[in-house]
């Protein structure tokens, strides 16, 4: 059992997605009887992965097919304002979900599946222990977080400086992504010498960050919610089941996440 709990999630996804496609099955091991159905996900970037591996456990369990859009959640709720179909909107905080319940967009109430973590990451260097020194001294000529307006990992980026006393010393050298994936793509390019970033999506190099104390921004409580006009309320309704089940809750933790 240990040898399964402590499996690499990216591996999981892989194994997940073969045995679907060997088995065909639902998750009793019986033919499906609901592939003609899909849930169709606005997922927050930092979630995008883990949306992809849950979504191929959830098919494989229900036969219902998932598709994942990503963005920041500002850009997503945007979106949904806009008309965009989806069915179910994963964000990256409780806010944005509870402007479009309020808006008539989206149903009560939302449902907090993760706690997001940040993290600083560096290419080059192992930030493990000397982050805050790095940063006071002025190590990163260039920092990368996502766009605060419509990220939450970028909120909680912007906090943390302002908690450092660092926010007015390094704002010169903050390079904004549209959202927190794109940060971590500044920092993979070498475009940004550092960045604040999901720790979940640094994967192996998880151990080389620095893990942001939770005392120095605002909880990134992830919260997912369905949204009025779904095209398919009844596999959205499942999903949302889905979600807070033992399986999904050991894969979203597995992933780096804190759960709820």
């Amino acid at each position: 059992m240990q040898g399964i709990l402590t499996i690499s999630w990216k591996h999981l996804r892989v194994l997940l997605i073969l045995t679907l496609a060997l088995t065909g099955c639902d998750g009793n091991g019986g033919e499906s009887g609901n592939m003609g159905t899909a849930v169709k996900l606005a997922v927050a970037a930092d979630f995008a992965e883990v949306a992809e591996l849950l979504g191929s456990d959830f098919t494989a369990r229900t036969g219902i097919t998932v598709s994942v859009t990503s963005d920041s959640s500002g850009a997503l709720t945007s979106q949904i304002r806009s008309g965009a179909e989806f069915d179910v909107f994963l964000s990256a905080d409780t806010g944005f979900p509870q402007q479009l319940i309020e808006e008539g967009l989206a149903v009560p109430e939302p449902v907090v599946y993760a706690i997001g973590t940040l993290a600083l990451f560096s290419r080059d260097r192992d930030l493990s222990t000397d982050a805050i020194s790095l940063l006071a001294s002025g190590a990163f000529p260039r920092l990368a977080v996502a766009d605060p307006e419509k990220a939450p990992y970028g909120r909680a980026a912007i906090q943390t400086l302002e908690s450092l006393g660092l926010l007015d010393q390094l704002e010169e050298t903050l390079v904004f992504a549209e959202n927190v994936g794109k940060a971590l793509e500044l920092v993979e390019t070498g475009m940004a010498d550092a960045g604040f970033v999901a720790f979940p999506d640094l994967g192996g190099n998880q151990a080389r960050a620095w893990l942001v104390p939770a005392r120095m921004h605002e909880p990134i409580e992830q919260a997912a919610v369905v949204l009025s006009n779904a095209p398919d309320r009844d596999s959205a309704d499942r999903w949302m089941d889905y979600l807070i089940s033992d399986p999904a809750r050991l894969i979203i933790k597995d992933a780096g996440y804190r759960l709820p």
